[in-house]
């Protein structure tokens, strides 16, 4: 629901009289519509007054402005209305436009304009937002700004029927200029997949649907922290209490193999004496998973118990905690060099030397806890019954990284 408002204007017009506004969000854009209608400086109400359904004082000429209102905002909604009826896209211009129409009989504008590219992809995040899991809108949402951004200011003037292949080519060069390859190859994933939405809102026909070559991503180099390592962090002090937390926080995630989201999501409800009970999304299921707590968590969730609110392990953001992290590590030591081979968006190997600690991110955590287990005989199983990853997973194995002494221990044992 659109939920309109009235507010007055906060600056009075050069006769002192106050225009009245009408707002309310479509799809997450804030519209603010002048009804066309004032009322003067007197009628204007006090902060002492408590709000009403109208935005003024009553006066000698409020009755027939209150019919007003009542009527533009009577139209907002039967706009609203025919717009979910039909299909039709909402959007604040879509509204802006068929309110002036109705309310204002401005037949001048009647024809509504063609959707721009803008109008498209809002419509198209609302409904990314509304039907799948965040992590899946915020990535769609990332990758749509690159698009955005390579438009400019175009794109509010520009129709889906303008995006051709010569565009989509043009797009291609732009996110190629200092990009690795699989951000390009996501871009343009992310890219047909809009497209394809509005072909089936009819936006777009199959003729001027333009072909996408999204090229094929190479494998992500995640590091993990040794059993060594992980426990150096764990127990290195930490200069500030913000850092402290942050190192809390991904150790958690060493000893448990929980994602970020899950962790930050975690409430005091879901822990039990010895375990973990939680939900995750996945592709578009619920899935409870239980995990045992070992001495290690148990002390963190203990230390945290008194904090107030629900939240088990207090947080920051990903991208926060990501870059902290990184501080973090180099406190706790973690300075191997390691060599990082990135194929760039021109099909070019680059190799790009790091200290360790510039590696580590929240999602190291899950993959250390997942490399650490198996290395120590943890059935694969029993792993993934944790990780909450399926018998047959194919992404498992990715997390799977053989440490070098279980190798030459193996070697030794065998050829030796």
């Amino acid at each position: 629901m659109i939920n309109p408002k009235f507010h007055l204007q906060k600056q009075a017009d050069i006769k002192g009289n106050y225009p009245i506004l009408m707002l309310f969000s479509v799809n997450g854009c804030r519209l603010q519509y002048y009804s066309g209608l004032k009322v003067p400086a007197s009628s204007k109400p006090k902060e002492t007054d408590k709000p009403g359904k109208y935005p003024f004082r009553e006066f000698s000429g409020s009755p027939s402005i209150k019919t007003k209102l009542d009527a533009l905002k009577s139209h907002a909604y039967s706009i609203e209305a025919d717009f979910i009826k039909n299909g039709s896209l909402q959007t604040v211009e879509a509204f802006r436009i068929a309110l002036d129409s109705k309310f204002k009989g401005r037949t001048d504008i009647a024809e509504v304009r063609p959707f721009s590219i803008e109008d498209l992809i809002i419509e198209y995040l609302a409904k990314v937002k509304k039907e799948l899991a965040y992590n899946t809108f915020r990535n769609t949402q990332t990758n749509l700004n690159h698009f955005r951004a390579f438009l400019g200011k175009s794109i509010t003037k520009k129709s889906v029927k303008d995006i051709d292949e010569n565009l989509v080519e043009e797009y291609i060069d732009y996110l190629r200029e200092g990009r690795l390859n699989n951000t390009c190859v996501k871009a343009m994933q992310i890219l047909g997949r809009f497209l394809k939405f509005c072909l089936k809102k009819k936006h777009l026909s199959a003729a001027d649907l333009p072909r996408i070559e999204t090229g094929s991503p190479n494998d992500i180099t995640v590091i993990h922290l040794t059993y060594d390592e992980v426990m150096s962090i764990a127990y290195t002090p930490m200069p500030s209490l913000t850092l402290e937390r942050v190192r809390d926080f991904f150790i958690f995630g060493c000893f448990n193999g929980m994602r970020y989201g899950d962790i930050a999501n975690l409430n005091k409800s879901n822990i039990y004496k010895d375990h973990i009970k939680f939900f995750i999304e996945k592709n578009g299921d619920t899935q409870t998973l239980t995990v045992p707590l070992v001495q290690v968590s148990k002390s963190i969730i203990d230390k945290y118990s008194s904090f107030p609110g629900e939240q088990a392990i207090p947080s920051i953001s990903n991208q926060k905690t990501n870059d902290l992290l990184k501080l973090v590590a180099k406190y706790a030591g973690i300075n191997e060099v390691i060599e990082i081979a990135e194929k760039d968006a021109h099909g070019k190997i680059r190799k790009r030397v790091y200290k360790k600690h510039e590696m580590v991110s929240c999602h190291t955590s899950r993959k250390s806890f997942i490399t650490i287990a198996l290395t120590l005989d943890m059935p694969e199983s029993v792993v993934k019954s944790i990780t909450g990853h399926s018998k047959g997973s194919k992404a498992f194995h990715k997390y799977y990284d053989v440490v070098n002494e279980r190798k030459f221990e193996q070697m030794n044992k065998i050829f030796s």
